[in-house]
């Protein structure tokens, strides 16, 4: 084998272990209504619990999801926790964003 042909393979296999990396973040079972936040154009959807805790999901999946809007689901996925701070620093938040969704089911229609 020459150099190119092995460098070549080597991206291959590389690229492969890559892939079979799980998600980073916490598995979650998560039950809520899917809801749509924010102004045209820049609108978000989020899964919305009862302990007032927002789930937003990835702007990629957002058409994917959007089927789910103003429905009560049950997600399985992964989570992760960020925290914005304010330009001033005074303040705080959290914001959990699903990184990957396992599965999604409908519980109960319109609410």
């Amino acid at each position: 084998m020459n150099i190119k042909s092995r460098a070549v393979l080597s991206a291959a296999v590389l690229l492969f272990a890559v892939s079979c990396i799980p998600p980073s973040g916490k598995k979650l079972k998560i039950k809520g209504a899917v809801r749509l936040v924010g102004n045209e154009p820049f609108t978000k959807l989020v899964l919305s619990t009862t302990n007032k805790k927002h789930y937003y999901f990835p702007i990629k999946m957002k058409k994917k999801y959007m089927k789910y809007l103003n429905h009560i689901v049950e997600l399985t996925g992964y989570v992760k926790k960020e925290i914005l701070r304010s330009a001033d620093h005074k303040f705080k938040f959290i914001r959990r964003r699903l990184i990957s969704i396992d599965s999604i089911r409908k519980i109960r229609g319109v609410f």
